[in-house]
């Protein structure tokens, strides 16, 4: 189980970073930086993206391994 547990959450977690990404990309969140601050910019989306990632993806992988007690 812990094997299927490990692939959930790696899949969920590069899905959600393809998906994450394309939202922030999206939005415009640049104008609460300052001009010029790319690399805040940059350490801000990477660090957005990928605790969103994580989260969705630790969520989802409880999510199944909750399923599978239940119908155990």
């Amino acid at each position: 189980m812990d094997k299927i547990l490990n692939i959930t959450f790696f899949v969920t977690f590069l899905g959600m970073l393809i998906i994450s990404s394309k939202i922030m990309l999206d939005i415009n969140f640049e104008k609460i930086f300052k001009k010029g601050k790319i690399g805040s910019i940059k350490a801000f989306f990477f660090i957005v993206v990928f605790i969103v990632s994580a989260v969705t993806a630790s969520c989802f992988k409880e999510i199944i391994s909750v399923i599978y007690n239940l119908l155990k």
